[in-house]
């Protein structure tokens, strides 16, 4: 199995195609850096506070949580 490009590369070959040339993307990407700081911000503050069995335990049931919300949704169309 082959490896994939790292999100970076991927960013820059975006670039270099123009996919972020439009102004409505890039308005919408300023809006949401402070969303962005903020989660890392929250983020951070949990790994710091969290044993390392509490953090795995917490992002286990998120991916469950978004599991089951992804298939109530696909359910509901």
């Amino acid at each position: 199995m082959g490896q994939s490009p790292s999100n970076p590369v991927v960013c820059r070959l975006f670039a270099v195609a123009g996919v972020y040339a439009e102004l409505p993307l890039l308005l919408l990407a300023l809006c949401l850096l402070p969303a962005m700081a903020v989660g890392l911000w929250v983020g951070l503050r949990l790994t710091l506070r969290l044993s390392r069995e509490a953090f795995v335990r917490l992002v286990t049931w998120l991916v469950l949580a978004s599991g089951i919300a992804l298939i109530g949704r696909y359910l509901s169309t």
